[in-house]
């Protein structure tokens, strides 16, 4: 087992505050170290040295913003009792003087001695210094000052406290005062000064305080300059089993195959998705993971957990944690619910009626027509639109679309403008009336069939126009009133095909790219374009007929 260092404070100043001052904000002084015979290159000291960066402690949220002396305390920062401070070349007296760009270049520039507050390097540093003759510290000597200071002010964001791990492994609230790199391993730092700070209400306060820290034994198996236990207490190493000594300075064998655990998760025969040291299938073995799945991955470590719950999203939806109900293997709890009632968009049931102008649903064909203003388009599904009790569309102007194939029982009664569409072909069982003024228009992209359960009625002035792709059958009764108009449009069949009764009244029309009778046809009035009369059809002229 390795045997390096351990630091300790040999003694800390007693609080002397000024007055005005707030008592006992400044909690004393701390370090954590950075290395020990650490620094390499063409730039490192030639024998033993060790670095540390020593932390002023103050109350969470609290800030420091000087480092001072005057006449009642000296600033001093000391190798003591003949050591001396290593100086980079290229490094500088205080933080805002190391530039950053040049440590990828000069590793070592990052171990130079300097005092600073908060801050490493230059980056976003607004430290300043004033009184303070850096002669001796830039070529390995001690500060000394007793009316000078290092300082940022009370709005620079690096005079913050931060938290640290002390020399002690507890957690602790500390502003970084200096980084300091001295030669020879019997070389003890000196540091003592006023402080000069805030609490978090904004209070200042003054203090001073002195630190010695001097180079002692540890135990560091890992020879990372940080004791076992510090290791240990903060996380930096695992203690499986709780000896005190570091898993990874340890020979372990969880899964009893005859190869240390750290050898093969170095060699990558064994995985730690979780980072904790062990390999995986021991975490699952010994219950320290779950796998729900089986798949030899712990829980915590795969990717597809969308909630966050440290489950697999599978895993949520097989033990019913989770509904999945568009079955796409993602819990419904991660998809898009747009209008916030708890069910996906996916999964949404559509409203048997949207106003695709205004975007309101509808339950029922009646509400929608009645809220629509004049040129607005309603789409609704072909089944609800099938399943009305009465299809009325009032006097709005406005074209109604149904999604798909429709049969309707129920009466329809049309506006005096706008479209009935049909995506599809339009069984019409029921009656079906125009306005009594003006054109009603149904048009279907398939068939086109009025049942002869139906009557039709083309009321007196109106027209009624029907356009289907693939043609119109009027199988039940048709009565076209005085004045009234019957036009049919085919793409292919017969525009208008008669296969019940059609009465034309006085001053009636009818208008088709192509017309056949294989039914009753009581005619007066007035027939534009081509008519056939079929089969046992029989075209009666009643009265006056062009």
């Amino acid at each position: 087992m390795k045997t390096t260092t351990r630091w300790a404070t040999v003694s800390t100043a007693a609080a002397v505050l000024f007055a005005g001052s707030a008592m006992g904000e400044l909690q004393g002084l701390d370090f954590q170290v950075a290395g020990v015979n650490h620094i390499t290159g063409a730039q490192a000291p030639a024998g033993d040295h060790y670095t540390v960066d020593v932390y002023a402690l103050v109350g969470v949220g609290d800030r420091l913003d000087a480092v001072a002396g005057d006449d009642n305390v000296d600033k001093m920062v000391s190798a003591l009792p003949s050591g001396s401070f290593w100086q980079h070349p290229f490094g500088a007296n205080d933080s805002a003087g190391i530039n950053p760009a040049l440590i990828g270049t000069f590793p070592s520039l990052a171990f130079d001695s300097f005092v600073t507050i908060g801050l490493l390097d230059s980056t976003d540093n607004a430290l300043s210094t004033q009184g303070i003759d850096f002669g001796a510290f830039a070529t390995g000597g001690d500060i000394f000052s007793n009316n000078g200071a290092w300082y940022v002010t009370p709005v620079d964001a690096q005079g913050q406290s931060v938290t640290i791990t002390g020399s002690d492994c507890s957690e602790t609230s500390a502003v970084l005062v200096a980084r300091l790199t001295v030669l020879g391993l019997d070389t003890v730092i000196h540091l003592e000064a006023l402080f000069q700070g805030s609490d978090a209400g904004g209070t200042t306060w003054q203090s001073n305080a002195a630190i010695d820290i001097a180079y002692a034994p540890i135990t560091d198996c890992n020879g990372n300059g940080i004791a076992d236990n510090c290791d240990i207490a903060d996380g930096t190493s695992n203690d499986g089993n709780e000896n005190g000594i570091p898993d990874e300075c340890e020979t372990i064998d969880c899964n009893d195959n005859g190869i240390n655990d750290a050898d093969e998760l170095a060699d990558g025969t064994a995985t730690d998705c979780n980072g904790n040291g062990v390999p995986d299938e021991c975490d699952i073995a010994d219950g320290t993971s779950s796998d729900c799945d089986g798949n030899g991955v712990p829980d915590e470590c795969q990717s597809n957990d969308c909630n966050g719950n440290g489950v697999p999203d599978n895993c949520d939806i097989a033990d019913g944690t989770s509904e999945d109900c568009d079955g796409d293997g993602t819990p419904d709890e991660c998809e898009p619910d747009s209008d916030g009632d708890g069910i996906i968009d996916d999964c949404e049931v559509p409203p048997n009626y949207v106003n695709l102008n205004s975007g309101a649903f509808y339950e029922f064909f009646a509400d929608a027509i009645a809220d629509a203003d004049e040129g607005d388009s309603i789409l609704g599904l072909a089944d609800a639109v099938s399943s009305e009790d009465g299809l009325n569309f009032g006097y709005n102007c406005i074209e109604f679309m149904a999604d798909g194939d429709v049969t309707i029982t129920a009466p329809i009664d049309l506006a005096p403008c706008g479209t009935f569409n049909i995506a599809g072909t339009g069984y019409i069982d029921g009656d079906v009336r125009t306005a009594a003024f003006g054109t009603s228009r149904i048009e279907a992209d398939g068939f086109l069939e009025f049942d002869a359960a139906g009557m039709v009625t083309v009321r007196t002035d109106s027209t009624l126009e029907v356009s289907a792709t693939n043609g119109s059958d009027f199988e039940g009764t048709t009565v076209i009133r005085n004045r009234g108009v019957l036009s049919g449009y085919a793409g292919g069949g017969y525009g208008i095909d008669n296969s019940g009764t059609m009465h034309m009244m006085d001053g009636a029309s009818i208008e088709s790219d192509g017309a056949q009778n294989t039914g009753t046809l009581n005619a007066q009035g007035t027939i534009i374009g081509d008519l056939t009369n079929a089969g046992t059809g029989a075209a009666n002229g009643v009265a006056d007929l062009v």
